[in-house]
């Protein structure tokens, strides 16, 4: 199926998927559970399905500190804020920090405003461009996290200042703070371009997943879905490269629960329309892998790893965009 099918198919089952909408954009709070840890080896793994907009907790202590893993979706639109003109919260002055999956700084804030709130932005020059886990740590004012060498962040030469990992000790990962924290209280972190970082119920597959699936912000590019048995699934991605160039990335796969593994996944290129189309002219190039997980009948996360020219990594929310005759999700 060409990619102009799903265009069309996009205006034929838009009733169908105004319920997709719903599912994938409904907001989602993560409720801090006990004390989360204070270092990315016993962070608290956020849970459940799809996006997290925010996160509600507390700093217990003047050195508290507590840090969440968490999957950004890349491109960046990652952002976080403890200011009420950005969605988020807190009776204390805030800092907050980002690390990533090894524990080595990304960038940092601390007063955003008079009142002291933080907010990491979106689109920025620190923002992240690559999906994957990360580390989100929020502390008290001054509270300042450290690694072995000494403080990862420098304290800011100017009020409301964003700083990158170019303090002392910014090198290496973290491994503790200064304890010199100044307040306590609870907060009210608000998120984009953030998901939970552990699907904890992924739904299991059924044979109405066999469908057309797409992201329904990016209308326009999606992907197909054949289950061949309970353990093998077969997929195309009809895409396109970073060029505009027309893609058609496929794989076999594996079936493990609720997520769909294609190691191998390859795009296919050099052919032709008929009745000039000659099947010794196509070639089928390594492309990277892809992982589907579904998170219900009608929603799911699809992340992918890619080195091929013209690509890059991600992520993306999918809704189911078709049903099939006689499969129907229970």
């Amino acid at each position: 199926m060409a990619i102009e099918d799903f265009q069309r198919m996009n205006t034929r089952w838009l009733a169908a998927v105004l319920l997709c909408f719903t599912a994938v954009s409904e907001a989602q709070t993560w409720d801090e559970k006990g004390d989360a840890g204070s270092l990315p080896d016993s962070a608290q793994v956020t849970s459940g399905a799809g996006s997290l907009d925010f996160i509600d907790g507390s700093i217990s202590s003047l050195n508290d500190a507590d840090v969440y893993r968490i999957y950004l979706t890349g491109n960046e639109s990652f952002s976080a804020a403890t200011q009420e003109s950005y969605g988020g919260n807190a009776d204390f002055d805030t800092m907050l920090f980002l690390f990533d999956e090894n524990g080595y700084g990304i960038y940092a804030h601390d007063d955003v405003d008079a009142e002291g709130r933080s907010r990491l932005p979106k689109n920025y020059p620190f923002t992240p461009k690559v999906p994957g886990y990360y580390y989100l740590v929020i502390t008290s004012a001054d509270n300042d996290p450290v690694s072995r060498v000494g403080q990862i962040f420098p304290n800011p030469e100017e009020d409301f200042a964003v700083y990158g990992p170019s303090g002392p000790g910014g090198a290496d990962p973290i491994s503790g703070y200064d304890n010199e924290g100044s307040e306590s209280g609870f907060y009210h972190i608000a998120l984009t371009g953030a998901e939970v970082a552990n699907i904890s119920t992924p739904k299991a597959v059924i044979p109405a997943m066999a469908a057309s699936w797409f992201n329904p912000s990016e209308a326009g590019h999606g992907i197909m879905i054949h289950l061949m048995d309970a353990e093998t699934a077969w997929m195309c991605w009809f895409a396109f490269d970073y060029q505009g160039n027309p893609a058609w990335i496929c794989g076999l796969g594996d079936i493990n629960g609720g997520t769909l593994v294609f190691d191998q996944a390859f795009v296919v290129e050099g052919g032709n329309f008929p009745p000039f189309f000659n099947p010794a002219q196509i070639t089928e190039s390594p492309w990277g892998s892809i992982i589907i997980t579904f998170t219900g009948c009608d929603t799911g996360r699809m992340e992918w790893m890619t080195s091929a020219e013209g690509f890059f990594p991600g992520s993306m929310p999918l809704a189911r965009l078709t049903t099939s005759w006689g499969y129907n999700c229970q």
